[in-house]
């Protein structure tokens, strides 16, 4: 009987693990040391990898969830998940990769959004065209 509540636990708690969605959970930039024409690399490290098909090279795409309150509307709760911009992996592990920017998204398509920048937290989704 233990062993038939044990697998049933098993199962449950992994596939609600296997649910999760993939997010930028790191952010490192280099310091800028006063050199010209100094170029400074931000890296962000990702949640998934090899196992879910990531390649040096791959892009993906970055979204942030927002929400919004109607209180018209029995303060029914609106998501809307807006694109932030673009990251090209550089180095990719069994399940985690980095990435660095590839592209983002004009500011004149952001003004919803409280910061511009890609944070740590936003959702990350393989890019197809």
């Amino acid at each position: 009987m233990k062993k038939l509540l044990y697998l049933i636990l098993y199962t449950l708690i992994s596939s609600s693990i296997s649910a999760n969605e993939y997010i930028i959970f790191g952010v490192n930039q280099n310091l800028p040391m006063g050199e010209p024409n100094e170029v400074i690399f931000k890296n962000y490290y990702l949640n998934f990898g090899g196992h879910q098909g990531l390649k040096n090279g791959t892009i993906v795409d970055v979204f942030r969830n927002i929400s919004h309150i109607n209180p018209l509307s029995n303060k029914k709760r609106y998501k809307y998940k807006v694109k932030i911009g673009e990251l090209k992996i550089i180095h990719t592990e069994e399940s985690t990769s980095i990435a660095r920017i590839h592209k983002t998204n004009k500011q004149d398509k952001l003004t919803i959004l409280d910061i511009n920048s890609i944070l740590i937290g936003d959702l990350v989704d393989i890019h197809i065209k």
